[in-house]
């Protein structure tokens, strides 16, 4: 989901009733009045929080439960001739959006870290 906020929001933040909210993507917007403001994409993680419950939720918003086994039939039967060899893509594509998006994850949770350590 898209949200905007004012000041410079934290990538992850408990917001008091057991969840956190994880925000990824923020960028700062400068509007006609030279007000700066910040959008980012934003994921509400359920009860207790960890890298991985981040990366399921993140890729779960993003593409739906399920669109991954979809992805994986499609790309298997392209593999075997069942499908046009372009219908696997689609998974190739996933799996490479996929790394990235548990990499900027991984380089958010372990700042997370830093920051709650100091």
């Amino acid at each position: 989901m898209k949200a905007s906020y004012k000041d410079l929001p934290a990538k992850i933040v408990a917001v008091g009733n057991g969840n956190f909210l994880y925000r990824q993507n923020i960028v700062e917007v400068t509007n006609q009045d030279d007000e700066v403001s910040y959008e980012c994409d934003e994921f509400v993680i359920a009860g207790a929080i960890s890298r991985e419950d981040i990366v399921k939720t993140v890729i779960n918003d993003l593409y739906g439960h399920g669109v991954e086994q979809k992805l994986i039939n499609d790309y298997n039967a392209s593999v075997n001739g069942i499908l046009p060899v372009e219908a696997g893509n689609e998974y190739l594509s996933y799996l490479e959006d996929r790394k990235v998006i548990k990499q900027t994850i991984l380089d958010d949770w372990n700042e997370y870290l830093n920051e709650s350590i100091s």
